[in-house]
């Protein structure tokens, strides 16, 4: 687009006659009469006067025509550079005037300038505009292969899901079936251990004491009326033995076990001079040789009849010294219930039953005496609350176990509870979901060597203590005195005593 040239102010008739008679009055200035000779002609100063003077009037005559013409004309010349300064001047807004013109401007030459920055920015839009749909097609894509793998994660996840149901199903009926198999097999067994109990109560003979020895039953123990040698010469049955008394060896007795024997095989030793020693077969005794071995087998010895109670005792010594009332001079060393107070022996017993019941071995616990507080309560069949102190032989607890034997035993290492309630350090007992010695998670009780109690139950299992007047709701779940019943924690007392390699 060409550019305009700005407007020429063109003078109306008026402003011409009136310059038309000024350019007149000059002429006849001029070319008017000769002043006389004589007269003096006028200065300078008043020549250039008059010249200001009349361009002066000059000016205004033709500056009134231009100030009538612009303002007839306003639209015009309001954009003239010479005239748009002076808006005011002719009755006009200088702000407004001023706006009009530069939009004027603006829109009459921003074409060459924004056309091809328009071209450029359109160029640009149409190539993000290609790339985006590319960008989207490949998004469309990918979501596409995206559910379609999800679709077939999804189906083959269904389809091994209902595979493991089916899986499942058929277990559950294998499991069925192996319960109904599992439930004859129990109770034929216990019907066998029923007739086998009752031919055992009615008579005692080799084969009862075969099948004793396959359950692996380890009660070593005396008649009640055992003569036993103490201090100071003295002897007195075992059944009034109590913990703290002197023996003859100088042992002290540690603990008192008092056991049900109906089905425990006992063997009668007849001493020289008179009287007889009756104990279980499978108690160790010193033969003439000082080599311990099994009572049924010593020279002379005669199977005779179960009792229904049967005591034993532990030491400091680890030994028990018996005599008979006709004959207290002669003496028979057997060994304690313990038979071995040896820290590797404690130490690998400990290890055994923890292995036995399948749990991963702690550190061993030095004092293997084992006690629970006789304040404790456990529940009997019956719903009834006793304390540990009040347990009879015989009693049946609420998890169906019957009470075979009772423990009275001295604890040096006393842990306690939470509740207040102290046990020994080497009591397993169920925490966090596992079998641990208290004397790794409880505290140190702050009291003396204690006199605890504890069970022994004809079917080995765990039983529950409850806390009954000192705390509220403080149960623990704990083994009873032999822990595992099984040759696994018998084996380390038998090789101490050299009773097999």
């Amino acid at each position: 687009m060409e550019a305009k040239e700005p407007p020429v102010a063109s003078l109306s008739e008026d402003a011409l006659e009136k310059i038309q008679a000024i350019r007149e009055l000059g002429a006849s200035l001029t070319n008017g009469p000769k002043p006389e000779i004589g007269t003096q002609p006028p200065g300078t100063f008043v020549f250039i006067m008059m010249t200001v003077a009349l361009v002066f009037v000059s000016y205004v005559i033709l500056g009134f025509g231009s100030y009538q013409e612009i303002r007839r004309n306003w639209s015009h010349y309001r954009c003239d550079p010479s005239i748009s300064p002076f808006a005011a001047f002719y009755g006009h807004d200088l702000k407004e005037t001023l706006n009009f013109c530069v939009g004027q401007v603006v829109a009459e030459h921003s074409d060459t300038v924004l056309n091809p920055l328009y071209w450029a920015i359109g160029g640009i839009q149409s190539t993000v505009d290609g790339a985006f749909g590319v960008v989207r097609s490949i998004d469309s894509s990918v979501r596409g292969l995206l559910k379609g793998f999800t679709d077939f994660v999804i189906n083959f996840v269904n389809s091994f899901r209902l595979l493991g149901t089916r899986v499942r199903m058929a277990f559950i009926r294998m499991k069925d079936i192996f319960a109904r198999i599992y439930g004859i097999f129990v109770a034929f067994t216990y019907a066998s251990i029923s007739a086998i109990t009752f031919g055992y109560n009615l008579t005692c003979n080799p084969l009862v004491v075969f099948i004793a020895g396959i359950a692996g039953a380890d009660v070593c123990c005396f008649a009640p009326e055992t003569r036993i040698a103490m201090d100071a010469g003295m002897h007195q049955p075992i059944c009034n033995c109590r913990i703290g008394q002197r023996l003859a060896d100088g042992g002290t007795i540690t603990s008192v076990f008092r056991f049900a024997g109906a089905t425990v095989p006992m063997v009668s030793l007849h001493q020289e001079g008179g009287g007889d020693i009756v104990v279980s077969g499978n108690h160790a005794l010193m033969d003439g040789s000082g080599r311990w071995i099994a009572a049924r087998d010593w020279p002379g010895s005669v199977q005779t009849a179960s009792l229904p109670e049967i005591w034993c005792l532990s030491t400091t010594t680890n030994r028990i010294h018996v005599v008979t009332a006709a004959n207290p001079k002669r003496q028979m060393v057997f060994t304690d219930y313990e038979e071995s107070n040896e820290p590797e022996v404690a130490a690998e017993a400990q290890v055994a039953a923890e292995k036995a019941l399948g749990q991963i071995p702690g550190p061993p616990v030095t004092d293997y005496s084992l006690g629970l507080d006789p304040r404790l309560c456990v529940r009997l069949s019956n719903g009834a609350l006793t304390q540990l102190k009040d347990v009879t032989l015989g009693s049946r607890l609420q998890n169906g176990a019957t009470v075979v034997g009772i423990v009275r035993e001295i604890c040096e290492d006393i842990r306690q509870t939470p509740g207040g309630w102290l046990v020994s350090a080497a009591q397993l007992m169920r925490a966090d979901g596992q079998w641990n010695r208290a004397g790794r998670f409880l505290s140190v009780a702050d009291t003396k060597p204690q006199e605890l109690c504890h069970l022994f139950l004809d079917k080995n299992e765990p039983f529950l203590v409850i806390g009954c007047s000192l705390t509220k709701g403080e149960i623990w779940w704990v083994r009873d005195y032999q822990e595992w019943q099984g040759a696994e924690t018998q084996n380390p007392y038998d090789r101490a005593l050299g009773l097999w390699p």
